[in-house]
């Protein structure tokens, strides 16, 4: 059974005890059936034809292999807390060849996601875990399951020698953190990962931060009466649930996110059939219990 630990919320790890242990992953999908081609080559025999035979018709194309199904998600994390518990859930089940590609323009949270998602892993919420920046790739491997590979490509170049980052092993052998993917686009096709998770962090702007409140406004009222949730029943706004819920004062540091109270989009988009049990389980998760720790299904 795994226990999930966040600081600023540590009554929260009890909400998670109804999880099931992670079990075996989905079979592979069964291999899909290829219809026989019918290529019909007649010939004309007939002597006293002046015409000539007509040409043999083309064979019908071959069919066209079906791309792996994509699934998405989306959700509004109005407190640092909700980013620190998507990171946290994940962080619970390490898979080696598992990828998250974290977009976002500076300031976004990939960092701060990044740091939550290691520490929950390592179950050290104290563990030092600097930005990448400079050295381009920081690893992890005090802990249960395969490595985790921390990468930070903002200052990749094509002056740089990609060989030294080894991505095919990382991609293949490790959990991998890449933030500012776009950047592996100047490496070749056979660097890239092979099913990611793209999680896009984006933060809402003032209108647009009311209009998704307004849309919610129903909802928490709801969850609030059924659950006994004081804190909803109360009517707190995003700002007020951020105090309630254990956020720090403003560090400064945008990136760090655990002081920045501005709501933000996190949008999943998975490729292949590994990340499918999880995204259940997280809309599952979320959708009764999401109301309670700032974390609400947008899709």
């Amino acid at each position: 059974m795994v226990c999930l630990r966040l600081a600023p919320a540590p009554m929260l790890c009890a909400r998670w005890a109804f999880l099931p242990a992670w079990g075996a992953r989905l079979a592979a999908t069964a291999a899909r059936q290829h219809g026989a081609a019918l290529r019909a080559v007649h010939v004309l025999a007939a002597q006293q034809q002046s015409e000539a035979a007509p040409a043999e018709p083309p064979p019908p194309p071959p069919e066209r292999r079906q791309q792996p199904e994509a699934q998405s998600l989306s959700i509004v994390a109005a407190t640092p807390t909700a980013t620190q518990l998507l990171a946290t859930f994940f962080a619970c089940e390490l898979h080696p060849s598992d990828c998250y590609l974290l977009h976002g323009s500076v300031g976004a949270g990939k960092s701060y996601f990044s740091r939550a998602f290691i520490r929950a892993a390592a179950d050290d919420e104290e563990l030092p875990v600097p930005s990448p920046t400079f050295l381009l790739q920081n690893i992890y491997n005090d802990h249960a399951g395969p490595p985790i590979h921390h990468f930070d490509l903002y200052r990749l170049t094509e002056g740089y020698d990609l060989a030294r980052l080894d991505l095919p092993a990382s991609f293949s052998q490790a959990v991998s953190l890449v933030e500012w993917p776009e950047r592996l686009g100047l490496a070749g096709p056979e660097q890239q990962p092979a099913e990611p998770l793209e999680v896009t962090i984006s933060i809402l702007g003032q209108a647009e931060q009311a209009d998704v409140q307004a849309g919610l406004a129903e909802r928490q009222a709801a969850a609030a009466s059924s659950s006994g949730s004081s804190m909803q029943a109360a009517g707190l706004t995003g700002d007020e649930a951020a105090d309630e819920l254990g956020s720090s004062s403003s560090s400064g540091d945008e990136e760090e996110g655990g002081g920045d109270r501005r709501w933000r989009r996190i949008r999943l988009l998975a490729t292949g059939q590994r990340w499918r049990p999880r995204l259940q389980l997280l809309r599952r998760y979320l959708a009764a219990e999401g109301v309670e720790v700032g974390c609400y299904l947008d899709d």
